[in-house]
């Protein structure tokens, strides 16, 4: 907090940190220089930015005074005067006298000599760093003229009233290379709301970066990917562009997610942004995208529209089946599920847009473990016709035809409808729907025949945010299937923010078995913040090989072992209850309490409920900050974060999408790389701590991890 003490009163210090801002900045010392892919410039990230000590050398290049090289920097300073002054600024409290006396001797063209030669080694990077902008910061300011500007006592409140911005103003303006003691002691006792828009300086490059075409993002659970793409959404809405020099209306900028929880959460975390421009971004899911299209074209349609019915159509699917997978049949002797064969068709062939046999033979089907052979495929397209045909006569569409009839529907526009589109959590999405998405923000180019037009995706027109190793749905596709190519722009974040080294931990050991896909095939995703790229040939193929690291410790996850459900949802109660008595920097509305199925979230919260803790499902939570535990299933949590969860339920034999009785065995390998998915998003909500609940035995995915739990039994009641 020392440097927005330093800058002044409220406006000041807004002032003072868009300055410095524009400033170029070093890597924190703890994180390893981003080693990307080339850019657009040609170069390597590790050449684009300068390493810690010849940044210092640059740095005194750029801000030096040419015309007195030889006049020390501090020339209207004396020794004592900087010593009071250094007693204001916490993150100088060890520098010496001696030390001093060196700085106010220092030159221009010794400055970063006498930098090394008093605070040598690494440890000291971000020291120097901090002491080379203060003899710039010094070098123009008198020591009275200094003094007239210290905060008076009511300032200093508004300051400390201030301080609760850091997450929007201070490090998201990079007012310090590294949050200091007292930063992240403020940050973490804030809502976590605001943890949530936290802005790492080092990602400050991906969000301003100018990417030639349509970019992506990936990275582990809490490294930022969120965030990136909130921040991003505000730097783009607030750059220049040519509609604006021509006077022609300005194209708004879509944030959109598969999840329909996500958007007013998404809107409400963007608003908080104090460099978020009202109205000028978009926050809609993809069925909400397709509904409204869908409803334009429905408009210029004569005759009964389609409706989407999900009861009609699996019943009208199970009618469709009887007519086509004969017993003795290829289909038929797989034993698969209606719910299976309902997604091999919505999330395979139309999800792909397959939209012939031949095509569907061949096709790699991405994310489904039981394999297909062509009888089976055979079969399988039959019966997706049959359905398709009863579905027209009964009036009525999946969700998935609707976003492929949204996608033709922009792909004939003449013009884009969006200036920009931003997509999180684009690892659930489908291949049509990442192509109705790209449509939207795509140039029209003429065909030379003068007929049609092509699509080209230009300068920062889409930003695909993900982590394939969180996808809760089934399917998947390569970024090549959409006529997408990130190649050179592409970023791997690697630091965890969110989790604790014990948390993520957890997380890793109970479900890191798990083999997952990618939207890309070999692009060249390198880590940001990792000094080394990572071979294609050594991409990850397990969830726990994939590159993390975080810097915060903490407690031990509980696994909490009780006699039933009704004591596991007891337990919770009086959990929360104490914590939050106990522990001023948590409020209501810092508890995440989910559990798997919608009946139970309806139970757990009549519990809390009766126990007097107000609490709100995530079907209705619209991200703003309230003093209720959030309560709802595994997958409404995905995109969220919350200081202390608790996960309901997590019991052998419990989940439907694992016991061996509940589903054929061929079905048994999807079902379960379903469970774990669900199980890893649902754990790394939690920041500060988790708790694992279950009845009598913990379910088997657990059993990996173990020894990262502090196991406790419940008595019964």
């Amino acid at each position: 907090m020392s440097e927005l003490v330093h800058a002044g009163h409220h406006d000041a210090v807004y002032e003072r940190a868009e300055r410095i801002r524009t400033l170029p900045t070093a890597p924190p010392p703890s994180e390893a220089m981003p080693a990307s892919e080339p850019a657009e410039d040609g170069l390597p990230s590790t050449e684009r930015h300068a390493k810690p000590d010849s940044y210092v050398h640059e740095r005194r290049e750029q801000l030096s005074t040419k015309d007195e090289p030889q006049r020390p920097l501090l020339w209207m300073w004396s020794a004592a005067d900087v010593l009071d002054m250094l007693k204001v600024r916490d993150e100088f409290g060890g520098v010496s006298a001696d030390q001093v006396e060196a700085l106010v001797r220092a030159t221009d063209l010794d400055g970063d000599d006498v930098l090394l030669r008093h605070w040598p080694g690494d440890d000291n990077i971000a020291l120097r760093l901090s002491l080379l902008e203060l003899l710039f910061e010094l070098h123009e300011v008198h020591p009275d003229q200094w003094r007239s500007d210290q905060l008076t006592t009511a300032e200093q409140a508004a300051v400390e009233q201030f301080a609760r911005d850091i997450t929007e103003r201070g490090a998201a303006a990079a007012l310090s290379i590294t949050l200091n003691a007292d930063e992240v002691k403020r940050l973490a006792e804030a809502p976590i709301e605001d943890w949530m828009i936290f802005l790492h300086p080092s990602q400050r490059d991906i969000v301003e970066r100018d990417f030639t075409g349509p970019a992506r993002v990936s990275g582990s659970a809490g490294t930022g990917k969120t965030t990136v793409a909130l921040h991003r959404a505000a730097w783009l809405a607030k750059r220049p562009l040519q509609e604006e020099i021509f006077g022609e209306e300005l194209r708004p900028i879509l944030f959109t997610t598969f999840i329909r929880s996500l958007p007013p959460v998404l809107e409400s975390l963007y608003s908080r942004l104090p460099t978020s421009v009202s109205g000028s971004v978009e926050f809609a899911n993809i069925d909400q995208l397709a509904d409204r299209l869908c409803q334009v074209i429905d408009e210029h349609r004569r005759g009964p529209q389609a409706s989407v019915n999900i009861a009609q159509s699996k019943s009208t699917f199970a009618r469709a089946k009887r007519d086509v997978v004969r017993p003795g049949s290829p289909l038929h002797a797989l034993g698969l599920s209606d719910d299976y064969l309902i997604d091999e068709v919505t999330k395979v062939i139309i999800g792909r847009d397959i939209g012939d046999l031949e095509t569907y033979r061949k096709i790699r089907r991405h994310g489904r473990e039981v394999a297909f052979q062509q009888p089976v495929r055979d079969q399988m397209w039959d019966l997706h016709l049959a359905w398709r045909e009863m579905m027209a006569d009964k009036g009525l569409e999946h969700f998935d035809d609707r976003i492929r009839r949204a996608r033709d529907y922009v792909r004939s526009l003449p013009q884009p409808r969006y200036r920009a589109v931003l997509v999180d959590e684009s690892q659930d999405l489908t291949q049509i729907g990442l192509e109705l998405l790209s449509a939207l923000v795509a140039e029209r180019v003429p065909y030379e025949t003068g007929e049609g037009h092509g699509f080209v995706l230009g300068h920062n027109s889409l930003l695909i945010v993900g982590d394939a190793a969180q996808r809760v749905y089934p399917g998947g596709f390569a970024l090549s299937d959409a006529g997408i190519e990130v190649r050179g722009r592409s970023e791997v974040l690697v630091v965890n923010y969110r989790n604790t080294r014990q948390i993520i931990g957890a997380a890793m050991a109970c479900t890191g078995a798990q083999e997952i896909g990618d939207l890309s095939d070999e692009t060249d995703d390198e880590p940001s913040g990792s000094a080394s790229a990572v071979p294609t040939s050594a991409r990850p193929r397990r969830r726990a090989d994939a590159q993390w690291e975080t810097h915060r410790d903490g407690v031990t996850p509980r696994l909490v072992i009780a006699a039933d459900q009704g004591d596991e949802r007891r337990y919770v109660v009086e959990e929360i209850t104490l914590l939050a008595a106990t522990n001023p920097a948590l409020s209501l509305g810092d508890f995440g309490v989910f559990a798997v199925t919608n009946s139970q979230v309806d139970a757990a919260i009549s519990v809390l409920e009766q126990a007097g803790l107000s609490c709100i499902n995530l079907k209705e939570f619209a991200g703003k900050t309230t003093e209720e535990v959030k309560v709802g299933t595994f997958d409404r949590a995905k995109g969220l974060e919350f200081k202390v969860v608790f996960l309901l339920g997590v019991s052998h034999g419990a989940w439907p999408f694992t016991a061996s009785n509940k589903f054929p065995p061929a079905e048994r390998a999807d079902a379960e790389a379903l469970a774990a998915t669900k199980l890893f998003v649902a754990m790394t909500r939690a920041r500060d701590a988790l708790y694992v609940v279950c009845s009598e035995k913990p379910h088997s995915l657990i059993d990996a991890g173990r020894d990262h739990f502090e196991a406790i039994r419940v008595p019964a009641t």
